[in-house]
């Protein structure tokens, strides 16, 4: 291998993949060396490199007495390459042969006694094969070339699945119809462990439809607009049904087929773009409102790029011209087209006699928009934004309430405020009722150069930390007082920036929707109360959810119901303390509502608790609730990657724990800690055993509704805050904690 590490990692993974038990001779996890000179098969018989002291460890005798000598030349010999430096690193070969190790055991079935079926992909250097055993599969494909290859694959008969990369628990595009193309460096190779995407949490994005459907054609003549009333008809009723049921904004999917009527229209601009409001009844006789902006463009479908068919609603047709209708937010225009709406500050009335209402800041007057471009970002979310690169995020609401929105209330506050950390607020556009009552249509904001959100960042951080140091000797992990301290520094940001949110959204007394009010008795009452039977309702669902968990989780859950005429007088918020203001509030706290700009962070996402009427979502509360959001996220956050790295790491289970667990409660401690820190001195905000207090009955009411939404989503996942709510409420013992 001519001491090449690539080489070294890449005939390793070739043996681990391969079929039956792989064998590796002693010294070769960390690179040994051979002596060619002593001749058969001695060369690969000298004692073992332990450590850099005498006969690399192996022997405290005379060097002359051993039966074979020890390595000694400066690149293979025990000084420079022994068990003892390797182990201290984690970037060693040696912890990364452990990795390997750890992973291939998590999958000694598929790689020991599945199959394997070889692809033939056109380039040579590449060889591709995949293991299965049981429904599990394992795509393994190695690169024999000293350059880097592009190679693309036939996985047809995967389809639908998602490959996750499975040293670095990365996830990779799914695989559809079209050949996976991959790109490996040197002497590269991967591991996919190719996943069903059913069992794979919900921010893995949904296979792409690559089967067209069959379409609608919608016959336009003459000068005639695209939506006549014959065209309206077909839309209502052949079209708009099933194209609403499959986006994923479409709230209603229990129903068996979508119910719609256009309630309203607009044309936005002649020839460009409209919006269409659609009414959809459910099941249960309720009325969803939803605005879908459609635009014509006169290209056949057969010529419109992959990525822009999942929009399309019907094919068009004027005489010879062919065309199709497409959702707007998919063309690059759309989206500058509503700044210069917002920018000009116009007014279009509806088909229905309603004022359509775009209004701009002068922030957005100084935005240059000449010859820019939009794409979609994200995919299909409950909203659709739209990115101008650096410039401005336009986001289009789906569903729509009428309803002051509080993400275009406190945008506008925020910016006027002077709040440096969310993004410059650039304007609105709503639709008013005859009544004058704003239904939110599009909101838009500065783009701000980011890392990505800091839920995507916490967990990559924490599952390098993990990985890193899970393979490091106990006393080494022990003896590094500072572990962990460079995310910590970051968690300290995150709360100074929540406190300095909280300043500003406490700073305009003048201002009634805004204006800090003291918390009294009174709203401790009606908090508790309100908790009480929030809390009530949990703990039923849960008995009755209790026969389908799994033994674990059952056993977490019966001791929690166990307590259950106790939870509630834990709970209750002393009288009497100095409480400080109720104030507005983030109200959907967590790291994904945070993004990663260098060192610093900025907070987003103003819409409120989506489950809670639009209505509902102004309120003013204990600003403890969005610090009970972040906390409980960080745990979240320990939990996942614990979730993703324990199959390989289980013989190590305890350290690994040990690991993410102390990362959450240092991650936890630094945020809460500035937090206090930054309002020291403002009488706004509840200080010592007051804010304990409050922040004790907030954290636990944010787990007591992670239960619940896990209960009725993702029943797998409750463990997490039903443990949350268990250590919280009843905290063990610390003999017990330390034995476990």
């Amino acid at each position: 291998m001519d001491n090449d590490r690539r080489k070294i990692e890449l005939m390793n993974s070739l043996l681990m993949s391969m079929p039956g038990t792989p064998i590796v001779y002693y010294g070769d996890e960390i690179g040994m060396g051979d002596n060619v000179y002593l001749g058969d098969r001695n060369g690969v018989r000298t004692p073992m490199q332990w450590s850099p002291d005498r006969n690399g460890g192996f022997s405290r005798a005379d060097p002359a007495s051993l039966l074979l000598p020890p390595i000694q030349d400066p690149v293979y010999g025990y000084q420079a390459i022994n068990v003892e430096a390797q182990a201290r690193n984690s970037a060693s070969l040696l912890n990364w042969m452990k990795r390997l190790i750890a992973a291939r055991r998590a999958r000694a079935k598929i790689f020991g006694r599945g199959t394997q079926r070889f692809l033939y992909p056109k380039e040579r250097p590449i060889l591709a094969y995949v293991r299965e055993h049981d429904g599990a599969s394992v795509l393994c494909i190695a690169n024999l070339s000293r350059a880097a290859q592009a190679t693309s694959l036939d996985l047809a008969a995967w389809r639908g699945r998602v490959p996750i990369e499975v040293l670095g628990r990365s996830r990779f595009p799914i695989i559809g119809d079209t050949p996976y193309t991959l790109t490996l460096p040197p002497f590269g190779f991967y591991w996919f462990d190719l996943a069903d995407p059913h069992e794979l949490p919900d921010d893995i994005e949904p296979l792409a439809q690559t089967m067209l459907p069959e379409y609608v054609t919608l016959v336009v003549s003459g000068g005639t607009p695209v939506l006549d009333s014959r065209n309206r008809a077909f839309l209502e009723h052949d079209i708009l049904p099933d194209w609403m049921a499959a986006r994923r904004w479409f709230a209603d999917k229990a129903s068996p087929r979508a119910r719609a009527r256009i309630a309203d229209r607009v044309v936005l601009e002649s020839g460009v773009a409209g919006l269409v409001f659609v009414d959809h009844v459910t099941a249960d006789g309720a009325t969803q409102h939803y605005q879908v902006p459609f635009a014509a463009e006169w290209t056949a479908l057969s010529d419109l790029p992959t990525p822009r068919l999942t929009g399309v609603a019907a094919k068009l047709r004027r005489g010879p011209r062919e065309g199709v209708l497409v959702d707007a937010t998919g063309t690059p225009i759309f989206a500058p087209m509503l700044l210069g709406l917002m920018r000009g500050n116009r007014e279009i009335v509806t088909d229905a006699g309603a004022r359509v209402v775009a209004r701009g800041t002068p922030e957005l007057a100084e935005l240059d928009l000449s010859g820019v471009e939009a794409t979609l970002i994200g995919g299909e979310q409950s909203n659709s934004s739209m990115l101008i690169p650096d410039r401005a995020v336009v986001k289009l609401y789906r569903k729509i309430e009428p309803n002051l929105h509080p993400e275009i209330e406190m945008g506008r506050f925020l910016t006027e405020a002077g709040y440096a950390n969310t993004p410059t607020f650039f304007g609105s556009i709503e639709r008013l009722d005859e009544s004058g009552t704003p239904t939110a249509l599009a909101v838009a904001h500065r783009f701000v150069l980011n890392q990505g959100e800091a839920w995507s960042h916490a967990i990559g951080w924490l599952r390098r930390f993990v990985d890193e140091h899970a393979l490091l000797p106990v006393e080494e992990i022990a003896a590094r007082p500072d572990i962990a301290g460079e995310y910590l520094v970051l968690a300290a940001q995150m709360g100074r920036r929540l406190a300095e949110l909280h300043q500003a959204l406490a700073s305009r007394p003048d201002l009634p929707a805004f204006a800090p009010e003291s918390i009294t008795n009174d709203d401790l009452d009606a908090w508790d109360a309100a908790r009480r039977t929030r809390i009530d309702a949990t703990l039923s669902r849960l008995e009755r959810a209790r026969s389908s968990l799994d033994v674990h989780t059952r056993e977490i859950a019966d001791a929690l119901l166990a307590h259950r005429g106790e939870i509630a007088d834990r709970l209750a918020v002393p009288r009497g303390g100095q409480y400080g203001a109720k104030i507005r509030v983030h109200g959907d706290l967590h790291l994904g509502q945070l993004l990663i700009t260098r060192d610093d962070v900025q907070i987003v996402d103003f819409e409120g608790e989506p489950a809670t009427p639009l209505a509902d979502r102004r309120y003013k509360t204990m600003p403890a609730a969005d610090v009970a959001g972040m906390l409980r996220s960080f745990d979240y956050a320990a939990w996942t990657v614990l979730r993703e790295i324990l199959p390989d790491q289980a013989p190590r289970r305890a350290i690994v724990e040990g690991l993410a667990f102390g990362w959450r409660d240092r991650a936890q401690a630094a945020f809460r800690v500035t937090y206090g820190e930054t309002l020291t001195g403002d009488n706004n905000f509840a200080r010592g055993k007051a804010a304990t207090a409050l922040l004790n009955a907030a954290t636990i009411d944010r787990a007591f509704y992670e239960i619940d939404y896990e209960l009725a989503n993702r029943p797998a996942w409750a463990l997490i805050p039903l443990s949350g709510v268990l250590s919280l409420l009843f905290p063990a013992p610390a003999g017990i904690q330390d034995s476990q």
